[in-house]
Formats: C-alpha cells, structure tokens, sequence
C-alpha cells in the first residue's frame, strides 16, 4: 500500500508541475427518520461532502485521468458515525476505429475509509478495478463486455475481508422510434480470506462459515426505455440474482450477539432476490428536471433464519424474507454563475418501507436530502 501511495503522489507532483487541475466538490445535506434502518427508529441529520481533484491528459484516440477523491460523512445526533475516505485513481480509454465507435476503458483505484473508535471495525483498505470493452456490432446495437476486481481488507474484522470477481456481457439496441432496450448478465463471484488465515479477537471470538469455498451469483437485467417527447423519458428495469453457490460468514462477540455481512454492508450474496424499478424524468420549467421513480425488490435469504427481538429462532425456524419498497422524487437545476460551469442544485425525497419476518428489520423510513455541486 505504501509503494502504491508513493507512486501515485509522484505523478500527483509531476501533474502539478506541468497542468493546472480541475476539481468537483458536492455537499449533501440530509435527514432520515430511521437512520439505523432498523425497528427503533433512530431519525438523525447528516451531511456529506465530496471532493475530486482530477487532471485528464487527452489526444486524439486516447485519454488518461489520474484523480484524488475524498469524501466525509458527519452526523448529528449520532456522531460516533462519523467517517472520510481518501483515495487515488487512474483512468484510461482508448478508441480502436477511426469512426471513434468501439473504445477500450479502464480504470484502477485505491481508497481507505476511517472511523471513529466505535465504529473502528468497519475501517477498510479497498482496491477497485476494470476493463471494459465497448464495440459496435452493427448500427444502433452495441456490445459492451468488461471484467472487475474488487477487494476490501478490514483491518480490525479480517474474517470479512474479501475479494470480488465480475464478469459482464450488455447489449443495447437503440431505435428510431426513440425506444431503447438494454439486456445483462453479470458473473460475480467473492472468495473470503480462509479461516486458517483468520485472527480473532477478544471482541470477537468466534467466527462461523455456513457453506464452503466461494459465493457465486448470477444476475441478469432488463432495462426498457422510451422517449415520449423531446424533455421527457420513461423507463423500466427488472434484475433477478441467483446464488449457484453460497458461503456465508458472521462474526461473534463475547456476549452472544452475532455480527453478519448487513451490519457491515448489504451482502448481496446473502439472498436471492427479484427486483422492479420505474422512472419517469421530465424537464418541466425554469430549466428544473423532474424524477418519479419507484422500487421494489423481494429478498429470499439464504443460511439466515428470521429472529425474533430477544434474539431467538422461530419455532418453524423460517428463513428471513424481506419485501423493500421505495420511492422518490428529486427536482434538479443547473444554476449559471457567469464565466464557470453552472451550480448543480438536486432536492430529493424518499419514502422506504421495508417488510420483513424479522421483527428487528421491519421499518420504514423517510428521506429528505439537498445536494449542491460545483466544477472548476
């Protein structure tokens, strides 16, 4: 880690030398009336902001970016949540026909996340990668296909580090009709580290592994769009994932309670699940863009019973179910300011509700957020 921050500060240095930089800063300031998402109900105020500073180099078939971002999260009510990330990247694409049609992209990045003392375990070291190919396989139809690789090293939890292969093959088919239909199907596999590799402790002494080996799921997409005039567009996804395999690992404290991939972070190899997604965007007036959009996924778990509030399995020992649901609207505007790219101004708010056999993860929540962005 210390060889990969060493020479990306080099070409940082190097790119200050030669180029001046262009950076992005994005504030969010938001209220959740459930910010745990959980049961208890906890509401709380929190504000994120982000921050890139990035230098492209670009020539005529190709083009390089190499970028710092950091982002910080700051809560109100429950400031031992407070957390920043800080991360270096490089990107890179190249055109490979005269006509600038089929392109070759990839990227590459290195990120850790801190936290306070409370909630130390989460702190990571993340690496994220790919290799994406675009190619015209004839007019209005394209093929994109890509590999991924991502991996998260938690320093204080190393039974949840992890890596994350993907494989995926898109096709879009675009009409004159103003139609568009998007068609994929990813591979994803994630391989623990091993448990003879694994350092327990006295915070968390027992680590247990329901299935062996690797979780390898397979998730296909759906997506229809249509253009219904020149400001407005409708469109529908439904995604399926499929588990071929399932390795599923929790962690246990001293005192009995169990902490699984949700608490750290929603494991998508921990279910199976069908999802729909509807969005209606429209610019109305005063150059203000409009979205509606609703959610709904249904989540099957698998290897994880339904608990009741003291903890215990039902007596049916009935696996957990969830139906979540959530829907939105968000009003953005560009706001000019003379001579620099316009301010980006984005209010937002969501209704969730999540349904659940388990009582601890039967909730609903309301969202309200207000994001400002601004290029130089």
């Amino acid at each position: 880690m210390k060889t990969i921050v060493s020479v990306m500060t080099g070409l940082l240095f190097i790119s200050i030398a030669h180029a001046q930089f262009s950076l992005e800063i994005e504030n969010q300031n938001g209220y959740s009336s459930n910010s745990f998402a959980n049961y208890k109900i906890q509401p709380d105020t929190y504000s994120i902001w982000s921050l890139q500073v990035r230098k492209d180099w670009i020539q005529q078939e190709s083009g390089i970016r190499l970028y710092y971002q950091g982002n910080a999260g700051l809560y109100q009510s429950y400031n031992d949540r407070n957390y920043h990330r800080q991360g270096l990247g490089v990107a890179y694409y190249r055109y490979l026909d005269t006509h600038q049609t089929n392109m070759l992209y990839a990227e590459w990045s290195a990120s850790k996340r801190f936290h306070s003392e409370v909630y130390k375990w989460y702190e990571t070291t993340d690496f994220d990668g790919y290799v994406n190919l675009k190619w015209a396989v004839m007019p209005q139809l394209y093929l994109y296909t890509g590999l991924s690789l991502n991996g998260s090293q938690f320093k204080n939890l190393k039974a949840f580090s992890n890596w994350q292969h993907t494989l995926f093959l898109r096709l879009s088919r675009f009409f004159n009709s103003g139609t568009t239909i998007m068609a994929e199907i990813d591979i994803i596999s994630k391989s623990y580290n091993p448990e003879s590799l694994v350092e327990t402790s006295e915070l968390f002494p027992d680590v247990v592994t329901l299935g062996e080996g690797t979780s390898r799921q397979i998730a296909s997409m759906l997506k229809v769009a249509q253009s219904l005039g020149q400001s407005t567009g409708l469109s529908g996804q439904a995604m399926i994932r499929r588990n071929t395999s399932n390795s599923v690992r929790y962690l246990g404290a001293s005192s009995g309670y169990y902490y699984t991939d949700e608490e750290l972070f929603d494991d998508v190899f921990g279910y199976e699940s069908e999802e729909f997604t509807l969005q209606l965007k429209s610019r109305i007036f005063w150059g203000i863009t409009a979205i509606l959009g609703s959610n709904i996924r249904f989540k099957h778990y698998q290897n994880r019973l339904a608990l009741d509030l003291e903890g215990m399995a039902f007596e049916d020992e009935r696996l957990r179910d969830d139906t979540r649901s959530y829907s939105w609207i968000e009003l953005k505007r560009p706001l000019g300011l003379g001579t620099i790219p316009p301010l980006q101004i984005s209010l937002r708010y969501g209704i969730l509700d999540n349904e659940s056999n388990d009582p601890y993860y039967d909730y609903g929540s309301n969202y309200f957020s207000i994001s400002l962005g601004q290029e130089f």
